[in-house]
């Protein structure tokens, strides 16, 4: 039996702050965040205290999680702690805020992220918007005018896209969205108490932070002892660069490592690509593309003419599964790695 441990790697070294937030002021309101990336995080207040409402799309986060926001004539300052939590306050007028990291699933996880587009008001203009989604429901929106915020709201949203929000006069927003582009893209639309219907498109941002590549080693052995791991690709096609390393391994000292590895790929239980020296590549994937495509994502460079094994290719969505064996019936200590490319 071979044993499988996965390492991955990932966008920041520490830990990942991405998601959506949602709180409260002391004196009431909402407030909310998303953080994006563990760069930046939009920040979203609604004051139906005040009837005032505000948005930043452009605070930057610290590595260890605090953060400053401006717009108008307020500046939020907040700091996100390991368990999700956030604290800070609201100057001048000095209110204090709490807030917590929604879960990160849900009955609404299709539809998580953040979307930036635009949306047709009643009267017919084009101005910008922008929604931010948790996975157990939040959503929470705000539209631009001029680069000024000049409207927000907070509300809930269904495992259908039904939602509702309701601005910081009270006035609710209900309507529905529909998904396109693998759930990259919204169509929707919604009517707003009292002002009229609005239709909107709005696009999903990319996370910075995501899962790059797993890989495991183990000893390969000959017939069921050979080395296989699975993996699945969804939404979309994907370029995945697989390495069935060997001889690659003395870089680490391994001893007593797979001296000619061979690797192949199959679907639905069928072979569908194989290679033995990565130097000796598919006729439509040459040496020199793979070590472009090694540099570029960050892997550790192979020797020219390593009889390791490796595969560049342009994946459908469904489950594959990478198998590592010896040539010529041959043994020892192997590596399996998955990398997406884009």
């Amino acid at each position: 039996m071979v044993t499988i441990g996965l390492a991955a790697s990932v966008g920041f070294s520490q830990q990942s702050y991405r998601g959506f937030y949602a709180g409260s002021l002391v004196f009431g309101g909402n407030i909310g965040f998303y953080v994006n990336a563990n760069s930046d995080v939009t920040v979203i207040v609604i004051d139906p205290l005040s009837n005032s409402f505000g948005a930043d799309t452009t605070v930057k986060i610290t590595p260890t999680g605090s953060f400053t926001g401006t717009f108008s004539d307020t500046t939020i300052t907040g700091q996100i702690a390991a368990n999700g939590s956030v604290t800070g306050t609201v100057a001048p007028v000095g209110i204090s805020f709490t807030a917590r990291r929604a879960p990160l699933s849900g009955p609404t996880l299709a539809y998580e992220g953040f979307y930036q587009g635009w949306v047709t008001t009643p009267e017919n203009r084009q101005v910008a918007t922008s929604l931010a989604v948790s996975a157990d429901g939040q959503l929470s929106l705000f539209i631009q005018a001029g680069g000024q915020v000049v409207d927000a709201g907070y509300g809930t949203i269904d495992s259908s896209g039904s939602f509702s929000v309701k601005d910081s006069r009270g006035r609710v927003s209900a309507g529905s969205i529909g998904t396109t582009a693998g759930g990259l893209a919204w169509n929707g639309k919604f009517t707003k108490t009292g002002v009229g219907a609005y239709t909107f498109i709005v696009g999903r941002r990319t996370a910075a932070n995501k899962l790059i590549n797993i890989s495991t080693r183990g000893k390969v052995e000959t017939g069921d002892g050979v080395m296989t791991v699975g993996f699945a690709i969804d939404g979309g096609a994907k370029t995945v660069l697989l390495r069935g390393l060997g001889p690659g391994l003395a870089l680490f000292n391994v001893a007593n490592t797979l001296v000619d590895p061979q690797l192949a790929l199959y679907f639905a239980g069928q072979i569908i690509a194989t290679n033995d020296n990565w130097g000796n590549a598919a006729a439509t994937t040459t040496a020199a593309e793979i070590t472009a495509v090694t540099t570029r994502i960050g892997a550790f460079a192979l020797t020219p003419n390593s009889l390791d094994a490796v595969l560049l290719m342009r994946l459908e969505p469904g489950s594959y599964s990478a198998q590592l064996s010896g040539a010529n019936g041959g043994t020892g200590f192997g590596l399996i790695e998955v990398w997406e490319v884009q």
